[in-house]
């Protein structure tokens, strides 16, 4: 495990008890103002998913950095009778919170799993992988590693869609590390860094670097991005 992924963890661990963070949507988003990030992330996750391509019937997700599940049982719906949604996380109160939800909304056909996605095994032939704040928490080494993970998992044709917090510049650019020294443990890289990432691959980039409007602005030098990438049939 890099240095970096030991400060991700060690930094994770510590939000579900966070007080400055007092809802189960602020701590996701890292949010004070509860109501704010209520409405902000309900949004977010309505543009976000609107991203996601039409799937087969009985369709087999698997979900990166779950958290609380603020994702996932809209996954699950999408995944339609028949299909499965597994989601991971490596927050274990998160894990626990995601599955109390779907206990409480009846959903059986979703399993939530407590593990780092640089040591879990994924399942094959897997219609769609959706990610949404995963890579920023990742080393670049382990950044490859895990789209290596995710092509493979996926079935000829297969999807991921992820999105990314990202520094709006146009050359390919790494990130520096750590962003924010001493506080929240991450990398903003270009857009430009994705995408050239993905197109070593090979498949198809339906979306590239797209830019989520929920918290755009023209002001702020960083952006929320989001891919959606297709395996080659």
């Amino acid at each position: 495990m890099s240095d970096e992924r030991v400060l991700h963890h060690a930094y994770w661990q510590k939000v579900p008890v966070n007080p400055e963070y007092p809802t189960s949507m602020s701590k996701m988003l890292l949010m004070d103002d509860p109501a704010e990030a209520e409405r902000d992330g309900q949004a977010d996750t309505e543009e976000v998913l609107a991203l996601v391509p039409t799937l087969p019937k009985a369709a087999r997700i698997i979900e990166l950095a779950a958290g609380v599940g603020r994702f996932t049982p809209k996954l699950v719906e999408l995944a339609g009778p028949g299909g499965s949604v597994l989601a991971y996380d490596f927050v274990e109160d998160f894990c626990a919170q995601n599955r109390a939800q779907c206990r409480a909304l009846g959903l059986s056909n979703v399993d939530v799993r407590a593990e780092d996605v640089l040591v879990a095994t994924f399942p094959s032939d897997v219609d769609l992988v959706f990610a949404s704040w995963i890579f920023m928490y990742l080393a670049n080494a382990e950044v490859d590693a895990v789209l290596a993970k995710i092509a493979t998992a996926l079935r000829p044709g297969g999807s991921l869609v992820f999105r990314e917090s990202c520094v709006k510049k146009d050359e390919v650019h790494d990130g520096e590390w750590p962003r924010f020294p001493g506080e929240h443990p991450c990398r903003y890289r270009s857009g430009r860094w994705y995408s050239e990432r993905l197109a070593r691959l090979g498949g198809h980039i339906h979306t590239g670097a797209h830019v989520l409007r929920v918290w755009d602005d023209a002001n702020d030098p960083n952006a929320q991005l989001a891919w959606v990438w297709q395996k080659a049939s």
